[in-house]
């Protein structure tokens, strides 16, 4: 688009619709409130596409249309109605529009930060019951969502009833009506690893994101910031304890292979628990909307656009493989089994010392202490005892040795995601394309780096200072 402003309030297209405000903004696409003057000012919305006029103007558009004709298709009370495409010219070049019922309430992003309230076990219930015959709609017609989320699920003020917006499919055939090679259209930690990568959707990737979507609303916190990248877990009950009926329905849904997961949506209904018998209430901990702040930013992060082919190096969580190796227990366990191990070497050195010292008193005339003292000093232990603290009587000293042992090396993720955040946030304000620049990062990031022969990074502590360097290189490159 050569012009990035949006269209004035008063601006009236296809001499029937009349610009009332802007309701937001994405990587390629403006949405506004609009009147439809022949309708006696009935409120719509109007959604303009950024793609500018290029090369492959007549296969894309024709790839446009036949996508949006399959939304205008959908009919569904949950489902706003495609009412209109066209294209239209503004000071600013020739733009394609669509015309779509307008729907009153707020997304649920918008939703949790209003009421300052999360959901509890049997309000999570409920909501998908609401949301899942939507899913099954859809999918029965070969539509896929692509983009599931707190931010395109509205809860309609006149009933609640949660209404999907936002299709993925009219969109990326608008990606494609601008740039061929970035077509692929999802939420980093809403799309599961197979759509992010390689562009493959299906109904499963739908109920992924529904789930993550879920555990959202659930948590408060990103699916990110649930998920562990060293052992390809998910750990959500550091958040909310959920019964044992819906921990087991999500972890299926969230399953890192597709043919893993519930095939259809009618599935999940079939296995959802029953809500009159889970809890009113949220986790203790979890009822306010923990650091809100970051939160609302989190939330906010725009639906990114792709390349299959393209990189997307340290861009997605999902691991390459979702084994976790036997010996990768969590850190916590490790660092209980070295520091009882210093603590029995500690408590074996003092008797030891204390035995010699009755020994001496006894004998002048032999010191075993001091032989196996010299022959220590000898050996290649001396070097490994050398680096142990100089005070053996004190357990935080030691325990502190073996943290330094333990993170040495590593990055936490969290620096990680703040450094990606900020990132992305730059990248959005500077309506850069996105792809574009990543690839650019990845170029000046490998040729520092020729040892690694172009390899992926991957979601694993051994990676994690390259990836912080790698977005700390992209953070300078937008400076």
């Amino acid at each position: 688009m050569s012009d990035s402003s949006p269209l004035p309030v008063g601006t009236i297209l296809e001499n029937n619709y009349k610009i009332i405000s802007e309701l937001g903004q994405g990587g390629f696409a403006r949405t506004y409130l609009a009147a439809n003057l022949r309708r006696f000012n009935e409120n719509c919305v109007l959604k303009q596409f950024a793609p500018q006029m290029g090369a492959n103007v007549a296969k894309a558009s024709e790839l446009f249309e036949r996508e949006a004709n399959v939304m205008y298709n959908l009919d569904h009370d949950q489902i706003p109605r495609f009412r209109e495409q066209f294209k239209a010219r503004t000071t600013a070049g020739e733009f394609l529009f669509i015309v779509q019922d307008y729907v009153d309430g707020d997304n649920y992003s918008e939703m949790i930060d209003r009421r300052d309230k999360l959901f509890s076990e049997k309000e999570a219930c409920e909501f998908l019951q609401r949301i899942l015959p939507v899913l099954d709609y859809i999918h029965s017609l070969d539509v896929i969502h692509r983009d599931i989320s707190p931010d395109n699920i509205i809860c309609r003020k006149a009933d609640g009833k949660p209404v999907l917006i936002d299709f993925g499919a009219v969109r990326e055939a608008a990606a494609k009506y601008s740039q061929a090679s970035a077509t692929v259209i999802g939420k980093v930690g809403y799309a599961p690893e197979e759509q992010m990568r390689r562009g493959q959707v299906s109904p499963s990737s739908d109920l992924y994101a529904l789930a993550a979507t879920t555990l959202t609303l659930l948590t408060g916190e990103q699916p990110e910031k649930l998920y562990n990248t060293q052992l390809a877990t998910w750990d959500w009950g550091r958040h909310v304890k959920l019964s044992g009926s819906m921990n087991k329905l999500l972890k299926k849904m969230l399953s890192y292979r597709p043919d893993k997961r519930y095939p259809s949506a009618a599935a999940v209904m079939a296995a959802l628990p029953n809500a009159k018998h889970l809890s009113k209430q949220s986790m203790p901990t979890a009822i306010r909307v923990r650091n809100k702040t970051q939160n609302n930013l989190l939330s906010k992060m725009k639906t990114m656009v792709v390349s299959p082919r393209g990189s997307s190096k340290a861009k997605i969580t999902r691991p390459p493989t979702a084994v976790a190796t036997e010996w990768k227990k969590p850190a916590r366990g490790t660092f209980k089994f070295f520091t009882v191990l210093f603590l029995g070497i500690w408590g074996a050195t003092a008797g030891w010392q204390w035995g010699v010292s009755q020994w001496k008193a006894a004998s002048n005339s032999f010191d075993p202490g001091k032989i196996i003292n010299d022959t220590l000093a000898q050996s290649p232990l001396k070097s490994w005892t050398d680096t142990l603290p100089k005070s053996w009587g004190s357990v935080q000293s030691a325990t502190e040795a073996v943290a330094s042992v333990l993170t040495n090396g590593a990055v936490d993720d969290q620096k990680i995601l703040d450094k990606r955040v900020a990132v992305q946030k730059k990248l959005r304000d500077t309506g850069k394309p996105t792809d574009k620049f990543y690839k650019k990062v990845d170029r000046a990031f490998y040729e520092k780096h020729p040892e690694l022969n172009k390899r992926e990074l991957r979601p694993i502590a051994e990676d994690s200072k390259l990836r912080y360097e790698w977005w700390s290189l992209a953070d300078q490159m937008l400076n």
